[in-house]
């Protein structure tokens, strides 16, 4: 049985977006809000590899639910996220910056050590979009 993501109006989530393999021990969960809040949920630990499958299904699912040039927010949920390797934290920071219409990326239930590496990363790369920590999607979707 597939787990669902969270229930709020204006939703765009289609089945083959829920609990998406990106490697041996990571899956993703994505969906849009009101069609500019892309709404993910990280689960496992992200190997140096699962960046790529992780690109192909944020750019399919902002393809099909966002245009092209609407500015949107990215909101993640990281609560049942393990860590991940160095190349994928770093990758995904280089695959963030590129994004020319993010305007917000939303970090939600975040650990200490995943807090104080974003921070860092904030710090190291000239990020061009607001960084931002809630403690749950709900408040992250309505950041």
């Amino acid at each position: 049985m597939q787990r669902q993501l969270p229930s709020y109006d204006h939703w765009v989530l289609r089945p083959e977006w829920v609990d998406v393999p990106l490697g041996t021990d990571m899956t993703m969960s994505v969906g849009v809000v009101h069609g500019c809040i892309l709404v993910s949920r990280i689960t496992g630990t992200a190997g140096p590899d699962d960046l790529e499958r992780y690109q192909r299904i944020v750019e399919a699912v902002l393809a099909e639910a966002v245009h092209p040039d609407r500015p949107y927010a990215h909101v993640t949920e990281w609560s049942a996220f393990k860590g991940g390797a160095h190349a994928a934290r770093k990758g995904l920071v280089h695959y963030l910056n590129a994004q020319k219409n993010l305007r917000v990326y939303v970090n939600c239930n975040t650990s200490l050590l995943l807090r104080l590496s974003v921070n860092a990363a904030k710090r190291f790369y000239a990020v061009p979009y607001e960084v931002l920590f809630r403690d749950g999607m709900a408040d992250g979707i309505a950041a």
